[in-house]
């Protein structure tokens, strides 16, 4: 909400009728006096491929398609601590004032999302990602945060009043099982669910 406090003075306001974010249909964006900028993607993939970001933050990601995921996780391929360039009298920098640059921060990709079922690409990523954490690599961090955390809220330190209620999980229970554990739980699904036509059991 651009009416709210945050980064409402960091944001470069160039209409004096508009508050700074632009609600064009091709990506909604915003830009800071610092030079950087949040920009929204849609699903047109095509239109999309050759960008660049030093974050992707993937919303409700579990069933997005592979190729979707692919194209958008290539804006961060680019090693942001790679510099060249020229000095003011034409020479190349040399490896010393290089060496004097402090190190960028690392480009991110983020997945942020409840579970889908194991056939999907959220599910082969989620199961690699937690690999890879727990054998030590810092590059890899996973959260598995589920209803029964979310119930427990505090604010510092003291317990407050949670947003989410037992009722209303128990109810969602009893009319959609499988969705409210997923949604709920974070449990993956298998066998394409309760409801499919033919399962991918019988199609092995």
């Amino acid at each position: 909400n651009s009416t709210g406090v945050l980064f409402k003075n960091e944001v470069e306001v160039n209409n004096a009728t508009g508050d700074g974010f632009s609600h064009n249909p091709a990506g909604f964006e915003y830009h800071l006096y610092n030079n950087s900028l949040t920009k929204s993607l849609n699903s047109n993939i095509d239109r999309n491929r050759g960008k660049r970001a030093s974050c992707v933050i993937y919303d409700e990601c579990s069933f997005l398609s592979p190729e979707l995921i692919s194209v958008y996780q290539a804006f961060v391929t680019l090693d942001k601590d790679f510099k060249t360039g020229v000095n003011e009298d034409g020479s190349s920098l040399d490896n010393v004032y290089l060496h004097t640059l402090p190190p960028e921060i690392p480009n991110q990709l983020i997945y942020v999302s409840s579970a889908s079922s194991t056939d999907t690409e959220f599910y082969r990523m989620y199961r690699e990602f937690s690999k890879r954490m727990l054998i030590g690599d810092p590059d890899y961090f996973v959260a598995d945060i589920d209803c029964e955390l979310v119930m427990m809220p505090t604010i510092g330190g003291n317990k407050v009043k949670s947003v989410l209620t037992r009722e209303l999980i128990e109810s969602s229970l009893a009319t959609n099982p499988q969705k409210t554990r997923r949604e709920f739980f974070n449990e993956f699904s298998e066998d394409a669910g309760a409801d499919a036509i033919i399962k991918r059991g019988v199609i092995t």
